[in-house]
């Protein structure tokens, strides 16, 4: 950050940083609209960023003596839930400010901005934040190179020629976050009573849906200029946030969505990304997510083993690993066209229990895995980082006491966009729970890809008696039925090192002796004939869900049903060990539960 002049106290801090007095700074040194030194269609737009949104939604500070201007433009992130901001390193609720630094009296006359920052005031450093200030620089610079003064100041009076300012309720609505088409529509439905409108807007209940018109359209498209270069810059950035997680976080290029559209942010499967990732450390380290969430990292890691392990492999390891190779640098040790299922098993093997310790480093890691196989970090990083599903263990004061097992996670994949349409749709048609069960070598694929109707295709695994679709189940008893490994797996999970022979024929030692250390803290050993895997389920009750009988339930679209929970556990015989299998989330007493738990861990 520059050092301000006069017209700025010498002691103010920097804007990026955790400052409350952020915006009382900005305040204070409020452009001059009729000063001579700032760019007249730099005024205009301006002005009409602030009456299209909300009154002094941009701030701005000018240092007349070396022409510059900052202007930051807080983007509204409320209509992203807590759950969403979690899982994309956002802190809830508060707003994301992109920043930018501008010669005042040249606007719009240069190549690009000085400078263009994205941030939070409260966190800088996330990975989205990152992608987000790679989105901007990409407009800028393209918007720049074809953009001038005229050219704007024309499409401003052809479309607009005096607009109109919004008055102050649509205007502080606008500012959470919604469009103003939507705005207007939700007051108007709830006769200009704005509580009322802003609970509509929340919920999707509104006849036409806030996210309506940029599913119709392409979010990479951008807004026109009948408001000005810096209304179009504010609506492209809030419009993209929407759909993050539809794009890669190096290329910006959308991911092949093979099944459906996935939580988490990720990079793409082009070598050249994969190759950028982990030389440049896009998605961070994973000391962290060990220490926060061993349990998760742990279970990730046993997911992909029983995927890797199973004579269902060539359809079910899906995603296959896209890994680089660091004794070759730009060459894949692992990906979709060089598949090496002995080798990859053999590191599975070799990946230790993964302890917190606050003082173990990324280096200390990855050190420690090199003394194994110089490929064992890249496994483990790409096992936790692949994950596109937002998982995290339920603390045991909050846990479902009737469920019978401590193992208890959130899981959430379901994105801004798909979730909004969820929640239409369940406004409109209402919903109901289910469990949903799978034997432990699918689920690798499903908190990557989601629950997909695999009826009729390579992963269908149990029959399909009442037809195709997903299958569910009020009662927990029933879909332990489907926890049932049927297909056997090559070998049993164990951590021993495999012998130059177990590695060529890909059959580990059936000794299970050892496989205890995998015992963690109440986490069982991941042996597949041994485990539980269940996920509750909300299902929207439209003409997509089929009740053939009190206990069998089928879902037609995974449009229709999102994940919220799941649990785990040993299993003890033919079903499983949940010290209460009779569980039906149809009892009123017990949908209350999870439905209050699901509303607080979201």
């Amino acid at each position: 950050m520059m050092e301000c002049n006069s017209a700025v106290s010498s002691d103010s801090e920097d804007i990026g940083s955790e400052d409350d007095t952020y915006y009382d700074e900005f305040n204070d040194n409020m452009y001059d609209e009729r000063s001579p030194l700032i760019h007249p269609v730099l005024q205009a737009d301006l002005v009409r960023l602030n009456e299209e949104l909300s009154p002094d939604i941009a701030q701005t500070r000018s240092l007349h003596e070396i022409q510059e201007m900052d202007i930051a433009i807080p983007i509204a992130t409320t209509f992203l839930e807590k759950t969403v901001s979690d899982a994309w390193g956002l802190v809830y609720q508060e707003p994301v400010i992109v920043r930018l630094s501008l010669d005042e009296r040249m606007y719009l006359q240069m190549n690009n901005f000085e400078k263009i920052e994205v941030f939070q005031l409260s966190s800088s450093n996330s990975r989205i934040l990152l992608q987000l200030r790679k989105i901007v620089e990409a407009f800028c610079r393209e918007q720049l190179s074809k953009l001038d003064n005229d050219i704007v100041k024309d499409e401003v009076e052809k479309s607009a020629f005096g607009s109109e300012s919004l008055d102050k309720d649509i205007a502080h609505l606008v500012s959470m976050g919604y469009d103003v088409e939507s705005v207007r529509t939700a007051l108007s439905e709830t006769n200009g009573n704005k509580e009322k409108a802003v609970e509509k807007l929340m919920n999707n209940t509104i006849t036409q849906t806030s996210t309506a018109s940029e599913q119709s359209s392409n979010p990479k498209e951008y807004p026109d200029l009948k408001k000005g270069f810096l209304c179009q810059l504010y609506h492209y950035v809030q419009k993209r946030l929407r759909t993050l997680n539809d794009y890669c976080l190096l290329c910006d290029k959308p991911h092949d969505c093979t099944h459906q559209s996935m939580l988490k942010l990720s990079v793409c499967n082009d070598p050249l990304c994969i190759f950028s990732q982990e030389t440049l450390g896009v998605l961070g380290g994973i000391v962290n997510i060990i220490n926060s969430q061993p349990k998760v990292s742990h279970l990730l890691i046993l997911l992909t083993k029983a995927a890797a392990f199973s004579n269902r492999r060539d359809t079910i390891l899906s995603p296959y690993p896209s890994i680089v190779d660091p004794a070759a640098t730009g060459h894949m040790a692992f990906h979709e066209t060089k598949k090496n299922t002995s080798l990859f098993n053999s590191l599975l093997n070799q990946l230790p229990v993964l302890k917190p310790d606050p003082k173990l480093t990324e280096s200390d890691l990855r050190r420690e895995l090199d003394k194994k196989s110089n490929l064992c970090y890249p496994v483990l990083r790409w096992i936790i980082n692949s994950n596109r599903s937002h998982i995290v263990q339920v603390p045991k004061e909050k846990q479902l006491d009737f469920v019978g097992t401590n193992l208890q996670f959130l899981l959430r994949n379901s994105p801004p966009v798909e979730d909004a349409k969820f929640r239409a749709l369940r406004a409109k048609h209402g919903s109901v729970f289910a469990f949903h069960g799978s034997p432990l070598d699918n689920w690798h694929s499903i908190v990557r890809e989601g629950l997909v109707v695999a009826s009729g295709t390579k992963r269908q695994l149990h029959g399909a008696a009442y037809g195709n679709g997903i299958y569910i189940s009020p009662r927990l008893t029933t879909s332990l039925g489907y926890c049932r490994t049927v297909v056997p797996i090559i070998a049993t999970l164990g951590t021993t090192t495999t012998t130059n022979k177990e590695k060529q024929d890909d059959t580990p030692s059936k000794d299970t002796s050892q496989t205890e250390e995998f015992e963690f803290d109440g986490l069982p050993n991941f042996n597949p004939y041994g485990m539980s895997c269940v996920a509750l389920c909300e299902v929207i009750t439209n003409d997509k869900l089929k009740k053939h009988n009190a206990n069998i339930w089928t879902c037609l679209s995974s449009d229709t049903i999102c994940t919220r929970m799941f649990f785990l556990s040993k299993a003890d015989g033919r079903v499983g060990s949940f010290r209460n299998q009779d569980v039906d989330v149809s009892d009123p007493k017990i949908l209350s539960s999870i439905q209050s738990l699901v509303a607080e861990l979201s």
